[in-house]
């Protein structure tokens, strides 16, 4: 319930934020469970992401299995093995995903791209959806306000209580043929940022506790 005024850079092999973040939210781990409110952006990169607290800004998130129950006042960009986007999450940006499965329930009040092996949608989406997966199912409770572009080996089914405002378009393409290039360089480009912020929260450790990493050492 405590409220801490401005950033917060934390790393860990559990990490659990609650409470109140005055500004940005860094975390990394190996479980990370952001249960705060946090009134700039969060950048996430865990083993296991829980996202249950609401952000005010733009959500970046990296992992292995993220679960996202939340809302993101900003736009969402989430890269894992598997994200999972329960009911009651609501994004209000934009979104892009990508990752191996992919499950998108609750809310999404812009649009959304997404590419993965496997894509389910089961939430409501106000604009146009894009997706290039090599298997897409749209349940009955999908409701998608805009146009769905998707690019697959083969045609989707999608089941008759699934309501799409706009036109339904299918591109016949292979996985990582054309088109799929935007999406997967961001998926680089995130690792990217990755790598490059660990090498700077290690530069600062090491700066702020010069003594700490030769006593590891010695005790390896």
């Amino acid at each position: 319930g405590d409220g801490i005024e401005g950033a917060v850079i934390a790393a860990g092999g559990d990490v659990l934020l609650a409470g109140r973040v005055g500004d940005d939210a860094n975390l990394f781990g190996g479980q990370v469970t952001l249960d705060a409110l946090v009134a700039g952006d969060a950048l996430t990169v865990a083993g296991n992401l829980l996202l249950e607290g609401p952000i005010k800004g733009n959500l970046r998130a990296v992992g292995g299995r993220i679960v996202v129950h939340n809302k993101v006042d900003g736009n969402a960009a989430i890269i894992g093995g598997r994200i999972d986007v329960r009911d009651g999450a609501q994004i209000m940006g934009k979104a892009t995903m990508a990752g191996g499965k992919l499950y998108v329930a609750g809310k999404f009040d812009r649009t959304l791209k997404a590419a993965a092996r496997e894509i389910v949608i089961a939430g409501q989406i106000a604009g146009d959806v894009r997706l290039t997966a090599k298997e897409i199912t749209v349940l009955p409770s999908a409701r998608i306000g805009g146009d769905l572009i998707y690019r697959s080996p083969e045609a989707i089914r999608i089941h008759d209580n699934a309501k799409i405002a706009g036109d339904v378009t299918f591109v016949q393409s292979d996985l990582m043929g054309e088109g799929e290039g935007g999406m997967f360089a961001l998926v680089g480009g995130f690792h990217l940022m990755t790598v490059l912020g660990l090498v700077l929260v290690a530069a600062v450790l090491v700066l702020v506790f010069p003594r700490l990493f030769p006593a590891i050492d010695r005790r390896l």
